[in-house]
């Protein structure tokens, strides 16, 4: 079996808020999502100094390994929320207790 599986973006739905970065490590700001592609989002930001919302397209999840190649991004990236990040990992930790066998 190969480990080259092709990069597949986290799962997240349309209005689902996010946080976006402009550039990877820069200061993140609220998001909502607006469009959802095959690895990437179209975003309603509300970053701080703006009076409207920005609308990057394109943006891709912080782990995606094409971040790294890009030499710049207008989308920016995006990741979870601190709380849909501990919702999921509930979610996860609780999907792999119930495989396991009770003595």
């Amino acid at each position: 079996m190969s480990d080259d599986k092709p990069y597949e973006m986290p799962k997240v739905y349309l209005g689902q808020m996010i946080v976006w970065y402009a550039a990877p490590g820069g200061e993140g700001a609220p998001g909502i999502v607006t469009a959802v592609g095959s690895r990437n989002l179209s975003l309603a930001v509300f970053a701080p100094g703006f009076s409207n919302a920005i609308t990057p397209d394109g943006a891709l999840h912080v782990s995606d390994p094409m971040v790294s190649k890009m030499l710049e991004n207008d989308g920016g990236v995006w990741d979870y929320t601190d709380p849909m990040k501990e919702k999921l990992q509930r979610d996860t930790s609780a999907a792999t207790s119930k495989g396991k066998a009770t003595s």
